[in-house]
């Protein structure tokens, strides 16, 4: 009887036991339930915020895009195809070529095909029609080359392009600019001229036709030896021109005497430093009075009584 007893109020104290334990785990479960809960609910906060950001940059890509397609149609209102394949050439390689065969639909993809062109190619060249370039030529002529009173005129413009490699040819010591053709079958040989600048100019300062083919160098000072205006003659006795010119300017000369710094340069290479300055590609008979006027060339073609006058005149002129 008495173990009966004892063992009820064992197993009741058991239950109990069990029933704390019970409780306890139900109580952590539902207190960290509601953590889990509010950590999802972050989480999806979270995402959803993201998600419009991501809707808000791809909206502004759009606007930029829209914007960026707007001023790229009003670049190209009023261009075509033509014009823009024309105004560009661009030297390719041999696939390049290809691509460039294809004529572009519109202006739009022509433009594409220019930029593309040009940012791949090592030389991107702004050409000229024919005429065009040959009237550039002709008014550079005009203006600078041809003595005044003459006129140089565009005769026949050949449309077909021939490239030429540049060279320099050595003739008795003197370097001249010279052109052969590609396939080795034109030589172009003279003077050679930038269209886009002043050829007249001596130690930057620029000289212009005064009379009888003598040029004036404007802004030069009066070279002198001894205080007295120097007076220059380059020729040599093998020169018919030359030959010509000596006794004109050697008369003039005495006349002045004293007064002025005759010095007759024949076969030597005395002043080469005034002659490669006043006649860079070396032609004579050259006169140069007082650095400030100078002539290549003889004046056989307007007579001996104009080139003495026109010496006498300006010999004056540098004594004054």
């Amino acid at each position: 009887m008495n173990e009966q007893e004892n063992a009820e109020p064992k197993k009741s104290k058991k239950i109990v036991i069990a029933l704390v334990v019970i409780a306890v785990i139900l109580g952590v479960y539902y207190f960290n339930k509601p953590n889990n809960t509010q950590q999802k609910s972050e989480e999806k906060n979270s995402t959803e915020q993201q998600q419009a950001s991501n809707e808000n940059e791809g909206s502004k890509e759009e606007v930029k895009s829209e914007e960026g397609a707007k001023e790229e149609v009003k670049a190209t209102e009023g261009v075509t195809a033509d014009s823009l394949i024309k105004s560009v050439e661009v030297k390719t390689t041999q696939d390049t070529k290809k691509d460039v065969e294809q004529k572009p639909a519109n202006s739009k993809d022509a433009l594409a095909l220019v930029n593309s062109l040009v940012a791949s190619s090592p030389v991107a060249v702004i050409t000229l029609e024919p005429k065009q370039a040959a009237e550039k030529a002709i008014n550079y002529v005009n203006k600078y080359v041809v003595p005044q009173g003459q006129e140089a005129k565009v005769a026949q413009v050949f449309p077909e392009k021939i490239t030429f490699y540049r060279f320099l040819m050595d003739v008795a010591g003197q370097n001249y600019p010279a052109y052969v053709s590609i396939d080795g079958k034109k030589l172009l040989s003279a003077k050679e001229y930038d269209l886009d600048k002043n050829p007249n100019t001596i130690d930057g300062k620029e000289y212009v036709n005064i009379e009888n083919d003598f040029q004036e160098v404007k802004g030069a000072e009066i070279c002198k030896e001894n205080g007295k205006p120097i007076v220059y003659f380059f020729g040599s006795s093998t020169c018919p021109h030359c030959d010509w010119e000596k006794p004109i300017i050697s008369e003039v000369a005495k006349l002045f005497g004293s007064k002025i710094s005759y010095h007759e340069n024949i076969d030597n290479s005395k002043d080469l430093d005034v002659l490669n300055k006043f006649s860079p590609q070396g032609g004579i008979p050259t006169i140069v009075i007082g650095c400030k006027y100078f002539k290549v060339g003889s004046g056989e073609t307007i007579g001996s009584a104009k080139e003495k006058q026109s010496l006498l005149l300006l010999i004056n002129k540098v004594l004054q």
